[in-house]
């Protein structure tokens, strides 16, 4: 039984890639979380914002 470099190369680039995949796709999901987060966080606060707005512009008549 003879050991063949190029196949041994070849599954460990592959398996390589296969890995780098899946990380990549990790930071990718965690990455859009956090982002939709931020988006409603800052959605809240111009909500927020245009409640006062309506206020005061109630009060003014």
């Amino acid at each position: 039984m003879t050991f063949l470099w190029p196949t041994a190369i070849y599954q460990l680039i592959v398996l390589v890639l296969v890995i780098l995949f899946f990380v990549s796709l990790c930071l990718f999901v965690n990455k859009m979380i956090k982002n939709s987060r931020e988006t409603k966080a800052s959605l809240k606060r111009l909500e927020e914002k245009m409640e006062i707005i309506l206020e005061e512009i109630k009060n003014k008549n």
